[in-house]
């Protein structure tokens, strides 16, 4: 679909909402009905929800006020949106979940049948799994909502070091969200995510993402998910991942449970040894990645469906997950939330989330149709398309000013970078830790034996 014209005419609210239309089609909200006093419809809260995360407002209020005006603008006289920030907030908590889910199957939906050129990697859909933390206000109810439970501290005899009671405590109180993201490399857009406290399990939130996954989904992931019980759940769900191990994994060759094979590997711990669990059969392919060798395996046993060179390049493209998370938490500048409640964080994340996702399908829908692939797409530059829009909402643009042009152009430039972007001496530059090579052990007499045992009994 194409907006591009020579004759503008139209006011930049007005292009806003035809891109809103374009995002939320009637007929994704039709059988959605408010009660017959509420000031707000199931669209001009679904609107005025997705603006007040586009803008680039200091505070939420002011956020709000600005995408509250626009929408007045556009909707019909007899029934304005209602100029209250608390009542707002209050019907969007009752409605978001069942808003969201509908934006969130209007987006997959239109990622699979309207950009499906790009939807599959080769045969699959390949995904990303990452987490990550944002912080918010230190106030009573998100340390209560999202602070990691104290662990007793153990005593040691080393007085290097020591904390104060009172540091302890400040630290582990800290208010932060952890979220989730499933995101779709083919795309660079995300396909599902999860919140919880800071100390969430990213395991957790995706072995229930992971239900209901297409066929042909593919999961790569770093080596945070590696886990006996975590991988074998994947694999009964019908998913296929490859994963990256490191030296605190242990795989046995010759195990006998599958047809023997210098790639065939099992995680077999000794605690699923002994409950009875079978042990879980992989496929190991190591390649050196610069600074040290990197070792991946996956549940996808045949090289004719994924071949070693077809690993290596899924597990290099899962990097768009970082890239994404820096653009969320940098660019779009939700490293720390406003919310000074934790209902409201909530939903300012979930928003936010749903709101960056809402303008990139746009663009990429755009982008695609002009032929510019999706990862030339600039986030900078596609929230200055947007946000420009919105600062003058009753002005008519001037040519090349307009939304539509400028989300044309908001792709990134073929700037080479000669130097590192990283810096030099950064006070709190985290060290990273070599994840080194799995243990790569023989089976015993008795694991053979009781794997043949497991393998007659199914």
């Amino acid at each position: 679909m194409s907006h591009q014209d020579t004759d503008h005419v139209s006011t930049n609210a007005q292009d806003l909402q035809a891109v809103l239309d374009w995002i939320v089609p009637q007929q994704t909200l039709a059988d959605i009905t408010f009660r017959d006093q509420s000031v707000w419809t199931p669209s001009t809260l679904i609107f005025a929800a997705l603006m007040w995360c586009w803008s680039g407002k200091q505070t939420l209020t002011r956020r709000f006020a600005e995408a509250r005006k626009i929408v007045a603008r556009n909707a019909d006289a007899d029934q304005p949106p209602g100029k209250s920030y608390t009542g707002f907030l209050k019907r969007l908590a009752h409605w978001s979940p069942t808003l969201l889910g509908r934006l969130i199957a209007e987006f997959r939906r239109t990622m699979q049948e309207e950009l499906g050129g790009h939807f599959l990697v080769g045969d699959w859909m390949l995904l990303a799994g990452d987490g990550s933390r944002t912080a918010t206000p230190r106030t009573r109810s998100n340390e209560k909502r999202f602070a990691a439970k104290q662990k007793p501290k153990r005593k040691s005899k080393q007085k290097t070091k020591q904390q104060t009671k009172a540091s302890r405590d400040k630290k582990a109180s800290t208010p932060q969200v952890w979220l989730t993201v499933l995101y779709h490399v083919g795309l660079g857009l995300p396909w599902d995510w999860r919140t919880g406290p800071s100390d969430s399990s990213e395991r957790e939130h995706l072995q229930e993402m992971a239900q209901g996954l297409p066929e042909k989904s593919l999961i790569a992931m770093d080596a945070g998910f590696v886990g006996h019980d975590f991988l074998q759940t994947l694999h009964q769900r019908g998913v296929a991942f490859v994963v990256r191990v490191g030296a605190n994994v242990r795989l046995l060759k010759g195990l006998g449970y599958v047809r023997r094979n210098k790639d065939i590997v099992c995680v077999w711990p000794d605690a699923a040894r002994r409950k009875g669990h079978p042990p879980l059969v992989l496929r190991l392919h190591a390649f050196s990645g610069g600074k040290e060798e990197v070792s991946l395996v996956t549940n996808v046993l045949q090289e004719s469906r994924l071949s070693s060179r077809q690993i290596r390049e899924i597990y290099q493209a899962r990097w768009g997950v970082e890239i994404y998370y820096r653009d969320f938490k940098q660019t779009f500048g939700r490293g720390k939330l406003l919310s000074k409640t934790a209902q409201n964080a909530h939903l300012e994340l979930d928003w936010s989330v749903a709101g960056l996702w809402s303008i990139g399908l746009y663009a990429t829908a755009q982008h695609i149709a002009s032929g510019v692939p999706p990862r030339w797409r600039s986030v900078a530059n596609l929230l200055h398309a947007f946000r420009l829009p919105m600062e003058q909402a009753k002005c008519v643009p001037d040519p090349g000013e307009d939304l539509f042009s400028l989300v044309a152009v908001a792709v990134k430039d073929d700037y080479q970078r000669k130097t590192s972007k990283a810096s030099r001496n950064h006070p709190r530059k985290k060290q990273k830790h070599k994840i080194g090579q799995p243990m790569i052990l023989p089976a015993t007499q008795e694991q053979q034996t009781v794997a043949k045992t497991l393998k007659t009994a199914v």
